[in-house]
């Protein structure tokens, strides 16, 4: 007969009355949804950092290495689904051209093409891949910016996958 209703196995914490369940981790829902896990919540968090931390270099080697297969794969992806990712880029498309304002004159189309040429230029110059970027994004959830000069900027590709429809 336990004293205890839970046992952390790292740390060796125990929980003696309901109260006590909330410093531990609660199992994943399903057939035990109700079940705990045997880890509070520190040693948990302790266990999830060093997984990560052992297992990054492991993730960059996987990308790095099959990045040939994981391009077949993205190229087979939009042949099989072709409907899907022209409606998209449909999508994209009109967004942008609902988003450029009527009052821009010539030379602001003129300056937005030179940010685009200047932005392959930079990418072939520095062999890191470059993208125009909007400032406020196009299609944000609380913000919709316009397609003008005054929103556009140049950054590193990693950079804009990363911020994606975020302001």
């Amino acid at each position: 007969m336990y004293l205890y209703l839970r046992k952390c196995r790292l740390c060796g914490l125990k929980a003696h009355t309901e109260e006590d369940l909330t410093f531990f981790v609660k199992g994943r829902k399903g057939q035990h949804k109700y079940e705990r896990c045997n880890l509070c919540k520190e040693c948990d968090t302790l266990n999830a950092k060093a997984y990560y931390k052992n297992n990054k270099p492991r993730r960059k080697n996987y990308n790095t290495l099959n990045k040939a297969s994981q391009k077949a794969y993205n190229q087979s992806h939009q042949r099989k689904h072709k409907e899907e990712y022209a409606a998209r880029t449909g999508r994209r498309r009109a967004a942008k051209l609902q988003r450029t304002p009527k009052w821009l004159t010539p030379a602001d189309f003129r300056y937005m093409e030179s940010l685009y040429v200047s932005c392959a230029i930079i990418s072939k110059l520095t062999g890191i891949e470059h993208h125009v970027d909007h400032t406020v994004p196009l299609q944000g959830k609380l913000v919709s910016g316009l397609h003008c000069p005054s929103n556009l900027q140049i950054i590193t590709a990693a950079e804009n996958l990363s911020k994606s429809n975020h302001f």
